[in-house]
């Protein structure tokens, strides 16, 4: 992992930014693979969808091992069943069924 520097203000300008987008969203959606998890921005978008009480729907690949608390706080997720496009594809494909579900039963 490459290693940047960013001191306070640039984090706290970053997280304003990403705080504003995330708030204006319905859900929030991601794949989490483990290059998501190393980069601190994907996991601060999350942890800011959590704290804004957004629905949280994410996309796992096959071979990673979400923790159970994650789990618990989401409100829909698949797997990716092999490391190719067409497996994310319909991975997306499930979970924007899911989503689409979630907001008309609201």
């Amino acid at each position: 992992m490459k290693k940047e520097f960013m001191d306070k203000e640039q984090l706290k300008r970053i997280a304003e930014r990403q705080c504003e987008k995330i708030n204006k969203s319905h859900v929030f959606m991601a794949i989490c693979s483990q290059n998501y998890i190393d980069d601190p921005i994907c996991l601060m978008q999350l942890g800011l969808a959590l704290l804004l009480d957004k629905p949280l729907f994410l996309i796992f690949h096959k071979d990673f091992k979400p923790p159970k608390n994650l789990i618990r706080a989401l409100s829909g997720y698949e797997f990716a069943k092999d490391d190719d496009a067409q497996s994310y594809k319909e991975a997306s494909e499930r979970i924007v069924q899911k989503i689409n579900n979630f907001l008309t039963s609201e």
